[in-house]
């Protein structure tokens, strides 16, 4: 076992999130229980969805319920004759179900289709309301354009500062749209956005630390005790970890990695974690 396999990046913090209004649709506040239950799921699904164990049936479901309302809307569109919005229904069809499928083959691909989904909606929008000189409603879909842009590049980069920007990014938009609820008496609305840019704040504050971890790293180096034996020693020229006959121990836990190729460099940082090594020409760093 190469000491490649503890060298690896850990995996992705992918979080989810989509455009709820884009699948069960937006609710007219008519007062039907029909509508009461889409203001209440439109409220509970995010707040759902940040349990890992459900983000897949959410994913699947929710994309199943847009594919088929898409379906719907071309049926709609060729019984009125209306071939311009039948054509974009139909590539929203299109686009939907193939995040479906990737939902079912490849998760998250359906994640990464489904945002370009709900980026390529708000575009439609944003020229729309230009075009009704509606300002307000174009900057909101300019928000949620700049939105679903960072979090579609955070899925495709995974870099923690995309993260952070796209975290901010959500978090500026759902105060923004918890005030507008607030102003218009819808409380329940309000409620959500606010509590969900808590939820977002505090996974920003996680990623931030992480941040911070990366960037101010409590000065590890790497120590030459003997021809057999590399030390990495912290601020206080403590060992934290050291490589010996071969194998890498750890203060930690005193555990001996199996078989691992010896580098000529390790560095870690406080939290024991391996940061970077280098062996003859080859050199990896966490995060490139």
């Amino acid at each position: 076992m190469k000491i490649e396999r503890y060298l690896e990046p850990h995996e992705r913090d992918l979080y989810f999130h989509r455009d709820y209004e884009n699948d069960v649709g937006k609710p007219t506040y008519d007062q039907s229980s029909t509508d009461q239950a889409k203001r209440v799921a439109l409220v509970a699904l995010p707040f759902l969805s940040l349990s890992q164990p459900l983000q897949f049936p959410i994913a699947l479901g929710m994309g199943g319920l847009r594919a088929y309302n898409n379906v719907t809307n071309v049926f709609e569109c060729i019984k009125n004759n209306n071939l311009n919005d039948g054509g974009y229904y139909l590539l929203q069809t299109l686009i939907s179900t193939a995040s479906v499928a990737g939902t079912l083959i490849a998760h998250p691909l359906g994640m990464v289709l489904t945002t370009a989904n709900d980026l390529l909606i708000e575009i439609v929008h944003l020229s729309k309301h230009i075009q009704a000189q509606d300002y307000e409603k174009a900057f909101e879909s300019c928000a949620k354009i700049v939105n679903n842009a960072l979090y579609l590049a955070f899925l495709l980069d995974g870099g923690i500062k995309l993260t952070i920007a796209s975290l901010a990014a959500q978090i500026t938009l759902c105060l923004y749209e918890g005030r507008k609820e607030w102003n218009a008496g819808h409380w329940l609305e309000a409620a959500g956005q606010m509590g969900m840019a808590l939820a977002r704040s505090v996974k920003l504050q996680s990623h931030l630390t992480k941040l911070q971890d990366e960037v101010h790293i409590q000065a590890p180096r790497p120590v030459e005790i003997a021809d057999e034996i590399t030390a990495v020693l912290d601020e206080n020229d403590f060992p934290i970890a050291w490589i010996e006959d071969g194998q890498v121990v750890y203060w930690s836990d005193l555990q001996h990695k199996q078989d691992p190729v010896r580098p000529t460099t390790l560095i870690l940082n406080d939290k024991d974690e391996i940061i970077e090594w280098a062996e003859g020409d080859i050199t990896w760093t966490k995060g490139e």
